[in-house]
């Protein structure tokens, strides 16, 4: 059985990466007093941000808000808690998606109003490490012992070489390196993805009902 990726794995490695001894939990503190918690998700969530990673893609039904909607739209739905950024577009049905996105919505203070009563949501999500292929969590990893050699270590050298290894060197101007292998890794998954859903036979089985949308990524 394959052991569990959670967040404490990825950070134990990042440590090991420096010469660092392993935590118990997230809650650690490093020697400035900042919790390691708040150094993984400052450090994740940027690379996260960083690429349209296919593995964040999620895409689901919102549920109904008890707020009432901004002026002209008839419902308010709730934004989803696990979203990295807001929506990419938003479906009056589910089989709508992906090919007729709604115009006509309006966001407000956590919430997005439109006219139909159901409403669906494309968006990005805070993949947790249990999502990331072997390259990004290696990527991660390699992050992580950068931010931390300073944290730790004060050595600032070490942070460079690290740095360099997980984006390059300055002429690649921060997409080289680990980031970039992935990204490129990330884009070969998305031309697979966009020729199974082309008029081939392998989209026919998919709008059949041959796979949900779940089993593509979103």
């Amino acid at each position: 059985m394959v052991a569990q990726i959670t967040p404490l794995v990825i950070v134990n490695r990042a440590l090991s990466r420096i010469g660092a001894a392993a935590i118990p939990d997230m809650a650690a503190k490093l020697p400035s007093g900042q919790i390691i918690q708040d150094v993984y998700d400052s450090v994740t969530e940027d690379i996260l941000a960083k690429n349209r990673w296919t593995f964040t893609n999620k895409f689901a039904e919102l549920g109904r808000a008890s707020a009432a909607p901004a002026a002209g739209f008839n419902y308010a739905f709730v934004l989803p808690s696990d979203r990295n950024a807001l929506p990419d577009a938003y479906y009056a049905a589910k089989d709508d998606f992906p090919n007729r996105p709604m115009k006509s919505f309006a966001h407000d203070e956590g919430f997005v109003c439109a006219d139909p009563p159901r409403l669906w949501a494309e968006y990005r999500f805070l993949a947790t490490p249990d999502y990331w292929p072997g390259d990004v969590r290696e990527m991660m990893v390699l992050a992580l012992a950068a931010e931390l050699a300073l944290a730790i270590r004060e050595d600032e050298k070490l942070r460079a070489l690290l740095r360099r290894d997980v984006y390059g060197d300055e002429m690649a101007q921060g997409a080289g390196g680990q980031f970039g292998v992935c990204v490129m890794m990330d884009d070969q998954a998305k031309a697979s993805k966009q020729l199974g859903m082309s008029d081939s036979p392998v989209a026919g089985w998919h709008n059949a009902g041959g796979l949900d949308a779940g089993e593509w990524g979103f």
